[in-house]
């Protein structure tokens, strides 16, 4: 039986690994091959990720290996824009997204603008509710859009402010490591498993508690406020704030059976992030940023969804 173990790759294991992916790939799409320079022009770029790069092994030999590197677009005038890939992976029907861009930004990865764009584009179970309810697809269109707008643009205004003033968190993926007691030389299936397995069990846990507490909010008081202009804004961000998918359920189908106008079911469906904010307050020890996140989270969706609900109202 062949033992295969992945792991981190080491600085010692450049050259040999570069030979791997020069016999790999040499005459294979052309003559001889250009990916094992290409490996060693990534390694000198300032986007390669060394924590994120790992090497297989089959019964102790070099047998696979994976880099990874960061990604953004290039502003003309300076400047990137890591939020706008980031904003278009939240609009997938998949809170997982903006659980993983939590723990991505405890561990430095990403910044403060990367996890803003993820967390106001995150649709979770509203895009499958729309479907399912046969909303127009040129609406459902829109209002992923309106979604994919906001979180690039906060994650614009946002990361700006940050350069401005020179605010600039350094990547500590081993910190984070240490942090969470997994190690990459165990296997890193173990780790990931070791850590996923605490995420799910918190997650299980606050999910049976908020749900027990939607059961007691009193709906029929809570609708007399949708209509009320910034106030039903309000009262639908502070709904989205609970880290579950209960929240953009609820939201989704108001507004589905008209209870709820554009304004509120935008404000509420933009802060709902899903678990995000649940797993950045528990991974990420800086207490004081994450509130920071939670008030520029609120502040946005209440801002855009008053503003945004006035411009498409009679539209969705």
């Amino acid at each position: 039986c062949m033992e295969i173990t992945l792991r981190q790759e080491s600085a010692a294991e450049h050259r040999a690994v570069e030979e791997l992916v020069r016999e790999a790939f040499w005459n294979v799409y052309q003559p001889g091959c250009n990916e094992h320079h290409y490996l060693h022009l990534l390694r000198q770029s300032p986007a390669f990720r060394p924590e994120l790069t790992f090497v297989c092994e089959a019964d102790g030999r070099l047998a696979g290996q994976i880099a990874c590197s960061a990604s953004w677009i290039e502003l003309a005038g300076g400047g990137r824009l890591g939020f706008v890939p980031a904003a278009l992976l939240g609009c997938f029907p998949q809170c997982g997204f903006s659980g993983a861009a939590s723990s991505l930004y405890a561990a430095g990865a990403i910044t403060m603008g990367t996890l803003l764009a993820v967390f106001l584009s995150t649709s979770d179970e509203m895009l499958p509710i729309l479907l399912s309810a046969q909303v127009p697809l040129s609406t459902v269109g829109v209002i992923l859009g309106i979604k994919f707008l906001s979180g690039a643009a906060v994650g614009l205004v946002v990361d700006g402010v940050l350069r401005f003033r020179r605010v600039q968190r350094e990547p500590d993926i081993h910190a984070f490591c240490e942090q969470e007691h997994c190690s990459c030389e165990g296997g890193i299936f173990l780790s990931a498993l070791r850590h996923t397995v605490k995420i799910i069990l918190l997650i299980f846990v606050v999910a049976c508690l908020l749900k027990l507490a939607f059961v007691r909010l009193p709906h029929e008081r809570l609708q007399d406020l949708w209509s009320i202009p910034v106030l039903g804004e309000v009262v639908a961000a502070i709904l989205g704030l609970f880290p579950n998918c209960a929240a953009s359920v609820l939201l989704t189908n108001l507004y589905v059976h008209g209870v709820m106008g554009p304004g509120p079911m935008l404000s509420g469906l933009m802060v709902n992030a899903g678990v995000g904010l649940l797993v950045l307050f528990r991974v990420s020890r800086n207490k004081r940023e994450n509130w920071t996140v939670v008030g520029i989270l609120l502040l946005s969706g209440v801002l855009l969804g008053s503003i945004l609900g006035l411009i498409f109202d009679g539209i969705l």
